[in-house]
């Protein structure tokens, strides 16, 4: 949670941001909660448009008091092309690894080199957070929201097809 609070300067969750009197969600927050204490490495959170999924989870990486789990996350947003993208996932989320790590920004770093880069921040960060007792968590809201987008002559992979498979431990 420290991660995400740093980048509240440079993750904008203007569409995401809960509003002060944020009440009737005890239930899925407590969901979003064991789901962490879990061993699962996936979850889906499935809900009718504006039915306040993003907020919600906006809520849970910002509010949430649990200290058993080190958390990050990645917002898309449709009319951001920066936040729309595997691009965008990338930089982000390098950049929110390397914080939570103590290591140098590497978000500025080239489309293919953070691609090659992100598993093995991933696996550090997973390592970093077992060896303090706790649990990496990675969110990403409106997957299907992202915008493919096409690089020379082969096409860039999806965020989903950036994810690990299987996760690494913790």
């Amino acid at each position: 949670m420290t991660v995400i609070r740093e980048l509240l300067g440079s993750i904008s969750f203007a569409d995401t941001a809960d509003p002060p009197d944020f009440v009737g969600r005890e239930a899925e927050l407590a969901e979003l909660a064991e789901f962490c204490r879990g061993r699962a490495a996936y979850r889906l959170w499935v809900g009718d448009p504006y039915a306040g999924k993003s907020a919600l989870l906006a809520h849970f990486l910002m509010r949430g008091d649990d200290s058993d789990t080190v958390m990050v996350g990645f917002f898309i947003k449709r009319t951001d092309q920066r936040r729309n993208s595997a691009d965008g996932f990338l930089r982000s989320l390098s950049r929110q690894l390397c914080l939570l790590l103590g290591e140098r920004d590497t978000s500025g770093a080239s489309f293919l080199e953070l691609q090659h880069e992100l598993p093995g921040l991933l696996v550090k960060a997973s390592e970093h957070a077992t060896a303090s007792g706790q649990t990496l968590l990675l969110v990403i809201d409106a997957l299907d929201e992202e915008i493919y987008q096409s690089k020379g002559p082969e096409e860039t992979p999806s965020i989903a097809e950036l994810l690990p498979c299987p996760t690494p431990a913790g």
